[in-house]
């Protein structure tokens, strides 16, 4: 085979370091791939593991055919135009209702068919692939995720959509957002100028996504973490880009001293926009405070004014009692004296006095 392009993906763990080419032989182009260490052999062969697991809750997207050669994978060489293509044309061409239609694609090609969703639940496999999932418990999960489903690994061609990448599936439930996040995050991350015509915010609003987005990003970050770094934490990427790094012309030094004059000029400016919120804050913060003194004030004279009238209520309510209470005696002074009343009229001295005086018998 004649190689045309060569990759290596050499910045990862060691057991996820592979080699990938495109090659033609016979007037056919295939993609290889191969493991650049032992430790990488078993990666390999999940892949091919991976395909037989996606059949079954894949059938609305083709998955590449692939067939293991020795140590190395065989793929189809896809023609077509990646999804990542297909969101640079709508960009160029300021398509936001097309833009919209290739991401409810994107969506279902990374939701699978029915038979894939579940309610997610945590489990130690998620919690060490992603870290605490929490957050997401009993939402809508996926139970097979080609974690992997990127705009840049799926093509469009004239047979439909293809997963031609699939390095990455959870064989367990992980939740439907993060899937959908992460496969449209990486768009935004190799094309950015994505986010001035279609910002990623407004993508998972109008894709449904009501996670947190730094959670979910956290997730994706452990995810990428545990792909990069082995056991001890060492990262080989680090290493890499450390050892790549090579002299520069003055030109070059020139052109980043421009771009960090730039950069602090940003900075300045948005250090001075700072400071101006600050005051304002401050002021607000101020008219805040005086206006909760005069609530504070207002409330301790009608506490006053609360207690004031408690306390002659109080006494209004002491001297109605004395009333009552003389009240009551005066009638039963009342009472006593219309009692020995009616015993002197009605006694015989008293009629015998009043016939003397010519009164009635």
């Amino acid at each position: 085979m004649t190689p045309s392009y060569i990759k290596f993906s050499d910045e990862r763990n060691k057991k996820y370091s592979i080699k990938t080419i495109i090659a033609e032989e016979d007037g056919r182009r295939y993609v290889i791939k191969e493991p650049i260490f032992p430790e990488g052999i078993e990666h390999i062969d999940n892949i091919v593991r991976n395909f037989s697991l996606l059949q079954k809750y894949y059938d609305n997207i083709r998955i590449c055919p692939v067939r293991k050669e020795g140590s190395r994978l065989l793929f189809e060489y896809i023609e077509g135009k990646s999804l990542l293509s297909c969101y640079r044309e709508c960009m160029e061409h300021n398509d936001a209702s097309e833009y919209e239609n290739w991401l409810i694609n994107h969506k279902n090609y990374v939701s699978g068919n029915k038979e894939n969703q579940c309610v997610f639940h945590c489990s130690p496999k998620s919690e060490e692939m992603f870290g605490d999932l929490a957050f997401l418990e009993g939402a809508k999960g996926i139970q097979v995720a080609n974690f992997d489903a990127t705009a840049s690994n799926i093509i469009i061609s004239n047979g439909g959509p293809v997963f031609v990448d699939y390095e990455w599936v959870c064989d367990f439930p992980i939740p439907e957002e993060l899937a959908i996040y992460y496969g449209v995050r990486d768009s935004y991350l190799h094309l950015p100028e994505l986010e001035g015509f279609y910002s990623f915010q407004k993508a998972m609003e109008f894709l449904g996504i009501k996670s947190n987005l730094e959670s979910l990003q956290e997730a994706h970050i452990r995810f990428f973490k545990g792909v990069i770094e082995e056991k001890d934490g060492r990262s080989f990427a680090e290493q890499k880009a450390l050892g790549l790094k090579g002299k520069r012309s003055i030109q070059e030094y020139v052109e980043e001293n421009q771009r960090i004059r730039v950069e602090w000029e940003k900075c300045a400016g948005h250090w001075k926009e700072s400071c101006d919120e600050g005051q304002r804050l401050r002021e607000e913060n101020q008219k805040i405070r005086e206006e909760w003194e005069k609530c504070a004030r207002y409330w301790k004279e009608s506490c006053d004014e609360g207690q004031r009238l408690r306390e002659e209520s109080e006494r209004a309510h002491e001297e109605w009692k004395k009333c009552l209470k003389r009240f009551e005696e005066l009638n039963q002074k009342y009472q006593q004296l219309e009692a020995e009343y009616e015993g002197i009229i009605n006694s015989r001295r008293w009629k015998i006095i009043n016939l003397l005086k010519g009164g009635k018998k």
